[in-house]
């Protein structure tokens, strides 16, 4: 399997851009409403359960660190 680096690395310009988009909008409306580090990456995100793993280091943090700011 590539990295994460190795795959971000092969997309156009505008694919990194539109991607980056999305991923900002999410953690906003996570910022906003708070959530759950699962509600992030199924729901606001739309990834599938595979994602768990592989986005749980910083994820996690992301998630927790929007619900403590909540708190």
């Amino acid at each position: 399997m590539k990295s994460v680096e190795e795959v971000w690395n092969s997309l156009t310009y505008d694919q990194r851009l539109a991607a980056a988009a999305v991923v900002f909008k999410a953690v906003w409306a996570h910022m906003q409403s708070g959530g759950t580090y699962r509600y992030l990456i199924y729901d606001r995100l739309g990834f599938e359960p595979d994602a768990y793993a592989v986005l749980l280091s910083e994820g996690m943090n992301i998630s927790n660190y929007c619900s403590e700011r909540k708190e």
